[in-house]
């Protein structure tokens, strides 16, 4: 019925998906939850605590980002391979 490829790539879909909707909520959450706690950082400024809480929450999806970056650059089979070629086999005999 479905072959492996499609299988991979609707694993995928859903990776991104549940994903991306957990980084907004959490996103979400800390935007609101965390606004009584900045409020009372900053002394009862709120202006300056909602603009701090903006930037947090941009902070937030741009660190993501970057993760997601990192990580699939480090799963790069490139980047795995050693630097040089071995030019020489090294062949150990154990002592029976």
């Amino acid at each position: 019925m479905y072959n492996n490829e499609t299988t991979i790539v609707v694993s995928y879909i859903i990776y991104l998906m549940i994903s991306v909707t957990l980084t907004v909520w959490v996103a979400r959450t800390l935007h609101k939850r965390g606004a009584i706690f900045l409020v009372d950082a900053f002394h009862g400024n709120a202006e300056l605590a909602a603009s701090v809480n903006h930037l947090l929450v941009v902070g937030f999806y741009l660190i993501n980002i970057v993760f997601s970056r990192i990580r699939k650059h480090g799963q790069n089979s490139e980047l795995r391979r050693p630097p040089v070629a071995p030019d020489a086999l090294l062949r150990v005999t154990v002592p029976r």
